[in-house]
């Protein structure tokens, strides 16, 4: 890859990069810009910690990866640089993995039946810069979300040309979606604004006790929810997170 940062001059930033094969996805972390995770058209994986730096160090991170195949986009986390997310834009496969530990391991989150995105190639990742459970992927059959990290999977295309989405973007904080068809155009939807109130955990308006209790069910039960600092493990650091928010209560 090359960078840069002037406006005017391009520096090679991967004289280093552990394969010789084609790029074909870069993501960079939006907390940390020196994180930078890179795919490659033979479903390698590569990530540096100091891509900022003038000879930046990169190391493949592919463990549990459909290696062979095309990697056709990287999408890290807006506020936890070791979670990211990589598509496969080929057929038979899983087509959307996920890590929580900077790429060290990924697992296929595709989902299931009727909840899972089907059997097609998936083009683009984008994640919610306002809220890191909204998942939006871009497939050759239009846009597939995800409310809950990746564990389930719904069609969005009201309004968009039945065809193939190629990317995805956010605008305005996260409240709008932007779809990029292949010969159709682009489409705009606009998102309901995620601006809520994490210490509402039954999310009717008040930070009450019911909320602590409910936390703490879903946290006993080891649900999604209580995963609070989205690390994907659900421990002692998600209820200290939980308590601090809950005791500044909402805006």
């Amino acid at each position: 890859p090359w960078r840069m940062s002037n406006g005017s001059t391009w520096q090679l930033a991967g004289p280093n990069i552990p394969s010789g094969n084609q790029i074909s996805a870069i993501g960079i972390a939006p907390s940390a810009s020196s994180v930078v995770f890179l795919g490659f058209n033979n479903g390698y994986i590569a990530r540096s910690e100091n891509a900022l730096d003038a000879s930046p160090t990169w190391t493949i991170r592919s463990g549990g990866l459909p290696i062979g195949n095309w990697v056709s986009s990287v999408a890290v986390d807006p506020q936890n640089p070791d979670i990211a997310y990589c598509t496969y834009s080929t057929f038979d496969i899983d087509h959307i993995y996920k890590t929580t530990n900077g790429g060290v391991d990924w697992v296929p989150i595709d989902g299931i039946g009727f909840e899972g995105v089907p059997d097609i190639p998936v083009h683009w990742l984008a994640v919610r810069p306002c809220n890191s459970d909204h998942l939006y992927a871009a497939t050759e059959l239009g846009v597939f979300a995800s409310s809950d990290a990746g564990q389930t999977w719904a069609p969005v295309n009201d309004g968009l040309a039945h065809c193939r989405v190629e990317s995805l973007d956010f605008q305005n904080d996260g409240d709008t979606l932007v779809a990029f068809t292949y010969g159709r155009s682009a489409f705009v939807a606009d998102l309901e604004p995620c601006d809520r109130c994490l210490a509402d955990f039954d999310g009717n308006g008040t930070v009450d006790t019911l909320d602590v209790l409910l936390f703490l069910a879903a946290w006993n039960l080891g649900e999604p929810d209580a995963d609070f600092n989205d690390d994907g493990l659900i421990d002692t650091r998600d209820v200290i997170l939980f308590l601090g928010l809950w005791a500044a209560g909402c805006p």
